[in-house]
């Protein structure tokens, strides 16, 4: 959501208003109109590490051994590849590959995403339906119906370091004399115009397992929009002799969020061979979220038909949440806190 756009809007709108003071209005009006910027606070989320197997075959995490066009006819395949010298253990007629694959140590783990204040505008109706007490200074009692848009901008870069158990996969390469590394064979094989590829054997000969040391450093975000709506009544009560009012409400509140989790997940380990490859993957959702909101606002009459105001609001809903491979994040909704300020023009 473009902010600058947004704010050039209400400005404009707030200008209008407070230049509509000028004409003739009837001072008993009931109608109220509102706009102004809003600032959000207390977004949060939890983003669950899912649990993801090590890479152990056909696809390691530093090369693999998989089929080729032929089926691996004869027990044997051209589609294999290795990244580092030290994958490469004896000499021919004994000489052996070696492939590994390795789990994550932020598996089973929580990452807090949070971030600045989310800035978005608000705008709003309201119809007064009542009022009593002395009639120059009115207690006033009424509905309203406000409109919100905010972003979701929050996120994480954390680096996590522990242990992980490490599968270790050894295939016989004979008397085959590996290409340097990184090596990538191709499915299609020594097939022309491809150059002549070395085939080896798809069995596995032996698989062992270690406990290594790994990083992960990651980065996650959750970047999106949520239109809030809310009705219910308020009461306006002045300040005798000053020009000032207080307001306070409370109501049914609903948003309608729309969003995107994305996120970078990159690795270091110990022993030979490579790390786990990088994982990555985003997921858009959109959902709507019930529940309820209550505010309250003061505000300095100009003249009898236009107030600049300050409030906060404290709304209660449903969490938000996006799946993606891996990743399973959750929006706290529950308790977040909203400062507004603008202008009200009654009519």
């Amino acid at each position: 959501m473009n902010t600058g756009k947004i704010f050039a809007v209400s400005a404009a709108l707030v200008a209008c208003a407070v230049g509509l003071h000028a004409q003739e209005h009837d001072v008993d009006t009931k109608n109220r109109f509102y706009i102004g910027p809003r600032l959000h606070f207390n977004v949060t989320a939890k983003l669950q590490n899912l649990p993801s197997p090590a890479a152990t075959g056909p696809q390691y995490d530093d090369g693999y051994v998989d089929e080729d066009i032929s089926k691996n006819a004869g027990g044997k395949t051209w589609n294999w590849g290795y990244s580092f010298t030290n994958q490469i253990f004896g000499v021919s007629p004994n000489r052996e590959l070696e492939l590994h694959g390795a789990d994550s140590p932020r598996d089973g783990t929580v990452d807090h995403l949070g971030g600045d204040p989310q800035i978005g505008f608000e705008m709003g109706y309201g119809r007064e339906f009542w009022r009593f007490g002395r009639d120059e200074y009115p207690i006033r009692v009424g509905f309203e119906f406000g409109f919100s848009a905010s972003e979701i901008g929050i996120d994480a870069r954390n680096t996590v370091t522990g242990p992980v158990t490490r599968i270790s996969d050894r295939y016989s390469l004979g008397n085959v004399v590996p290409p340097n590394p990184p090596y990538s064979g191709s499915f299609e094989g020594p097939a022309p115009p491809n150059p002549p590829g070395p085939l080896i054997s798809t069995n596995r000969l032996s698989r062992t397992t270690s406990t290594e040391t790994a990083t992960s450093t990651q980065h996650a975000s959750i970047e999106g929009t949520y239109w809030g709506f809310r009705l219910g009544p308020f009461i306006e009560v002045p300040w005798p002799g000053y020009r000032h009012s207080f307001q306070f409400g409370m109501g049914m509140a609903l948003v309608n969020a729309d969003a995107k989790l994305s996120y970078e997940e990159n690795f270091t380990i110990t022993g030979l061979g490579g790390p786990p490859v990088p994982r990555s993957s985003s997921q858009s959702n959109s959902d709507w979220l019930f529940g309820f909101y209550a505010n309250a606002k003061a505000y300095y009459w100009v003249n009898d038909f236009v107030a600049l105001y300050l409030g906060g609001e404290i709304q209660t809903l449903d969490n938000f949440k996006i799946i993606t491979a891996n990743k399973a994040a959750t929006v706290d909704f529950g308790s977040t806190a909203g400062v507004t300020f603008g202008v009200m023009y009654v009519f």
